[in-house]
């Protein structure tokens, strides 16, 4: 069965919001983590807090964040995806703009 935890944060700066969310899911075992992060960060500083988490994590920066208190600006979102059949795997897409369900095809076949 799939499990998941949320955590969200909107300490200033960002990468000490970051470190926050990361701490709060920390206790939980994961196979990924996803981390949403406002746009207004400096992102070598997030990316440095980043480095320092466990396991698989996938970080993006948004246009906004949706937590449990509805849709935020200035904040960090993340969770935590865990369970027997869950496994996260990374490609690089190197051209999104031109990438259409043939490319993504591909990739599914890559993991199978």
């Amino acid at each position: 069965m799939l499990q998941s935890r949320h955590a969200v944060s909107s300490i200033q700066p960002a990468h000490l919001a970051v470190r926050e969310v990361l701490d709060t899911l920390a206790p939980w075992a994961s196979s990924l983590t996803v981390v949403f992060v406002t746009p207004r960060c400096d992102p070598e500083k997030v990316g440095e807090v980043l480095r320092t988490a466990q396991g698989t994590v996938l970080a993006c920066t948004t246009a906004g964040e949706v937590g449990p208190e509805g849709y935020t600006e200035g904040s960090v979102v993340g969770l935590t995806l865990d369970g027997p059949d869950l496994r996260a795997h990374f490609f690089p897409i190197p051209h999104v703009d031109v990438f259409g369900p043939a490319a993504a095809a591909e990739l599914r076949d890559a993991v199978d």
